[in-house]
């Protein structure tokens, strides 16, 4: 007959072996739902500086075409650095680097061709990123040999090119003079000539806007610049809202301070003669905290 504390002893002792035969299995299943929450953060990024590349490449379409210039190797230069900037928290290999990173696809849409090389309206830039996710846990490694592939892509629709055979930012074809003549009855002929221009009206804005930087520790200052297309005529209005809680800003080209942590929605409307445009680009601006 056993006695009842020998029992008790018996039971916590097995209890500890059993203690110590499962501890390793849940530390090495914790690691790896640690390796794959890695993984996922990793892509969610890759995504998002996916949409950053396609978002810039939608408003400067024309960078890409030739013939090059001064201006257009600023805009890609510039598209660049928004993908690598927006792509410093992703832990994966290649980094995506100026070397790495390949120029946006522009498809266009269905029935629609360029006009004098630019992507139309309405076509589509589509930016692809690609990098290989290293792995911390070495059974999650050897499962997937090494590391994942992650294959990130986002399509914008592109908003600068042409509009009825006109490129955007291009020169409106003067109107011409119709000349016309009457004779009289006595020989002597007089001669009048008259042009009549018909003014085209302003179409709306195409608001867009780009910042630098989007993303960092708090406090986090950032100088918006305004990339609105306006065809040449006059903005009357810009209302900037920072999506912190702050007042608006009716500046151009403003620079708002972050004081507080968080991933904050930007919009920016555009007025003209005969009315507004709007863009509101969600979670543009990530502040952490220090």
């Amino acid at each position: 007959m056993k006695l009842p504390w020998r029992r008790n002893e018996v039971s916590r002792g097995q209890a500890l072996v059993e203690f110590a035969m499962v501890l390793p299995v849940l530390a090495l299943l914790l690691v790896m739902a640690i390796d794959f929450g890695r993984v996922f953060y990793g892509w969610v990024a890759l995504n998002n500086a996916t949409r950053v590349g396609a978002n810039y490449a939608a408003s400067h379409a024309d960078a890409w075409i030739t013939p090059d210039s001064a201006q257009k190797q600023r805009e890609r230069a510039a598209y660049l650095d928004e993908i690598i900037n927006d792509a410093k928290a992703i832990n994966c290999a290649p980094a995506p680097s100026a070397t790495n990173i390949a120029a946006p696809a522009f498809t266009a849409a269905d029935g629609v061709t360029a006009i004098a090389g630019i992507p139309p309206l309405g076509s589509q830039a589509r930016v692809e990123l690609n990098c290989v996710m290293s792995l911390i846990t070495p059974l999650a490694s050897n499962l997937l040999g090494g590391g994942v592939n992650l294959r990130a892509q986002s399509v914008f629709t592109v908003r600068s090119g042409a509009i009825s055979g006109i490129p955007v930012g291009g020169v409106v074809p003067t109107p011409t003079a119709t000349p016309t003549a009457t004779a009289t009855a006595t020989a002597t002929a007089t001669s009048t000539a008259s042009a009549t221009a018909t003014a085209t009206p302003c179409p709306l804005p195409i608001a867009n806007f780009n910042a630098t930087p989007t993303t960092g520790g708090k406090p986090l200052t950032v100088q918006f610049t305004n990339t609105s297309q306006t065809f040449g005529c006059p903005v009357t209005g810009y209302v900037w809202d920072f999506g912190d809680g702050s007042p608006i800003s009716t500046v151009q080209n403003p620079s708002h301070t972050y004081a507080n942590s968080g991933q904050y929605d930007v919009s920016l409307t555009v007025t003209g003669p005969n009315g507004s445009n709007s863009l509101r680009s969600s979670g543009y601006v990530k502040v952490t905290g220090n």
